[in-house]
């Protein structure tokens, strides 16, 4: 299965969800960097138990693997963003990396909820603000 973004591609194969940009400008190089900073994300941030673990992602932003997700209900969702919101919004954090919706968000085979899409930021800040090593 394959489901299209505004800048990324995710092909959903066997327990994988793999990302990666799409091929034209701008969508590759705000993919790319949204790619990059999951990872660096996954790797740094404190609130980690609300994300969807990094499998693998290369350092160059060209492709990012995650387990995949079944899809989350509206009232699952909501009760769970009731539960964790003072965790996601944290203050002075301006943009968040995480989008606010139940789209955005995926429950893991071990039944947690998680955010599937933490690249939000893509959208707000230069390329060289993430770090290639994340």
């Amino acid at each position: 299965m394959i489901r299209k973004g505004a800048s990324r591609v995710v092909f959903l194969i066997g327990p994988w969800a793999i990302k990666v940009p799409r091929l034209t400008q701008p969508h590759r190089s705000i993919g790319r960097y949204a790619n990059r900073d999951e990872r660096h994300l996954w790797a740094t941030d404190n609130r980690r138990s609300l994300m969807c673990p990094v499998l693998f992602a290369d350092r160059w932003g060209w492709v990012v693997v995650m387990p995949r997700c079944a899809e989350v209900s509206r009232n699952d969702y909501e009760a769970w963003d009731d539960e964790h919101s003072f965790e996601i919004h944290v203050i002075g954090e301006d943009p968040s990396p995480f989008e606010r919706g139940s789209k955005d968000v995926g429950r893991l085979p071990d039944g947690r909820i998680v955010f599937i899409d933490y690249g939000a930021r893509a959208y707000s800040f230069a390329e060289t603000e993430v770090p290639h090593g994340g």
